[in-house]
């Protein structure tokens, strides 16, 4: 029956239209800009081409053949790089972007609030892997994605840690717990890091010495954006930064990145976690008004409580610089350690 009932259906065609291949429409466009930049005769042609930034070198070698050859040697001579115009337009945040990602950056701290919490986390039973997939499983309720695996790791004092010879990834009594997340919501990317408490049996709070460890971490931050100002280079803001913690006695190591459309964004940099003398070229790049970054950075402290055993304090929150208020969190920043009890 089914195949009496097709039979009865005429068979409709298409029209056949010429073979043209992706190269061919390819090169019919670069032939129509080779005209157009004739037509305009401009003194520079910038093409998306760099040495330093991956943001701007697109453009593959055989359409650049292809347009030199459109262009002919006249032309070509004037072809540039447009490194600075392509980082610039990624870089660049609009008002309602700015609002936008406050909110985004305000989602990625409720998921922290939530996981380095009682809910979450039962002390001596839940492991660091059951938290980090407990976030991935939040994401995917919440319908955000990620631009990097979630981490969640512990620092013991050697005192604990002796107790517990396995090492293994249990949360304990006594831990400091640390966390880096990095979510993706509506083309913007946060990237943060916090910290928690593990609370033994009768304790309230965390050791002073945590506590004064992230209150330095908070200092160091409050040093790094202050030494944000229009026009300078990332490896200046570095240098003083360093500078100045060190005069203030902070053990510091500083590595923000430009935060957007992407992760590690296009941009002014401050340093690197492996380059704590300066960053080549990139770090020659200038500070613009409008742009966003995760101010990124560690504190080392040896804190009494643990025999004087040195804490890493990681701290990483979304910032953002404008002409208005100058370098600012772009929805505040962890002043208190979460208390998990």
């Amino acid at each position: 029956m089914l195949q009496r009932i097709r039979g009865e259906i005429p068979q409709l065609h298409p029209p056949r239209l010429p073979a043209t291949s992706s190269s061919t429409r390819a090169l019919t466009r670069i032939v129509n800009l080779a005209d157009y930049i004739k037509e305009q005769d401009p003194k520079k042609v910038g093409i998306n081409e760099s040495e330093t930034w991956a943001f701007g070198d697109g453009l593959s070698a055989s359409f650049k053949a292809s347009l030199v050859k459109a262009l002919g040697p006249e032309y070509s001579k004037r072809l540039v790089s447009a490194e600075n115009l392509c980082v610039g337009w990624l870089e660049t945040r609009s008002p309602r972007e700015l609002s936008i990602h406050r909110h985004i950056c305000g989602i990625a701290h409720d998921i922290i609030g939530e996981f380095f919490s009682n809910r979450i986390i039962v002390p001596d039973i839940t492991t660091t892997e059951e938290v980090v997939w407990w976030i991935r499983q939040k994401y995917t309720d919440l319908g955000v994605e990620t631009w990097f695996q979630p981490s969640v790791s512990i620092q013991r004092s050697k005192k604990e840690a002796a107790k517990y010879p396995d090492k293994n990834t249990v949360i304990r009594r006594g831990d400091l717990l640390h966390c880096d997340i990095g979510i993706v919501y509506l083309g913007l990317c946060t990237d943060t890091q916090q910290n928690a408490y593990v609370c033994k049996i009768g304790e309230e709070d965390a050791p002073k010495g945590l506590k004064e460890a992230l209150r330095l971490g908070n200092r160091l931050q409050d040093i790094v954006m202050a030494e944000h100002k229009f026009g300078r280079a990332g490896n200046e803001v570095l240098k003083s930064s360093l500078q100045k913690a060190k005069a203030e006695g902070l053990n510091p190591s500083v590595y923000c990145h430009p935060l957007g459309i992407h992760g590690h964004a296009a941009g002014f940099v401050v340093g690197l976690w492996n380059r704590q003398d300066g960053v080549p070229v990139r770090g020659d790049y200038p500070l613009y008004y409008n742009t966003c970054y995760a101010i990124e950075m560690n504190n080392i402290y040896e804190v009494p409580e643990w025999d004087g055993q040195s804490v890493r304090m990681g701290l990483e929150e979304g910032g953002v610089y404008t002409k208005k208020d100058g370098c600012k969190f772009i929805d505040g920043r962890q002043t208190k350690l979460f208390i998990i009890k």
